[in-house]
C-alpha cells in the first residue's frame, strides 16, 4: 500500500479491465437475484417521466377545499349567570416552571429565570 502507484484513482478501473471482472456479478442464484434482469422503469429517466406525469395529474385534479372561510368569534353574553369562568390549567406538567428547591434535582426554573441547583 505504500507503493505510489496504488494512489492512482483510476487503478480500480484499470484492474477490472485487466482481469476482465464482471462488476455486477453476484453470489446469489439467478432465481433469487439476476443483476442482468433490470426493467426499464427502474432507471432514473423513466422515474422522472413517471413523476412528472403524476404531478401534472394531481395539479389538474380538483381539490376538496380551495378556500377556508374564518368567522369572528362571538362575544360571550353577560346575561347568563350560570356560566362561571373556567380555572386556569395547572402548569405542574412542566418541571421547569416549578419553584426552586421543588424540582426533580432540588433546583429548577422559575418563570424562565434559572434557579440555583445543588450543583451550582
Amino acid at each position: 500500500m505504500s507503493n505510489r502507484s496504488f494512489r492512482n484513482p483510476h487503478l480500480y478501473a484499470k484492474l477490472v479491465e485487466f482481469v476482465d471482472v464482471d462488476e455486477r456479478a453476484t453470489n446469489f442464484n439467478k432465481a433469487v437475484w439476476d443483476p442482468m434482469d433490470v426493467r426499464g422503469e427502474w432507471f432514473a429517466d423513466e422515474l422522472a417521466v413517471h413523476q412528472k406525469t403524476r404531478s401534472e395529474q394531481q395539479e389538474g385534479a380538483p381539490t376538496k377545499r380551495a378556500k377556508i372561510d374564518f368567522a369572528a368569534a362571538a362575544a360571550p353574553s353577560s346575561s347568563s349567570s350560570s356560566s362561571a369562568p373556567l380555572p386556569a390549567k395547572p402548569t405542574g406538567a412542566n418541571p421547569y416552571l416549578q419553584r426552586p428547591g421543588k424540582g426533580r434535582f432540588g433546583g429548577g426554573w422559575q418563570q424562565g429565570v434559572r434557579g440555583k441547583s445543588q450543583w451550582g
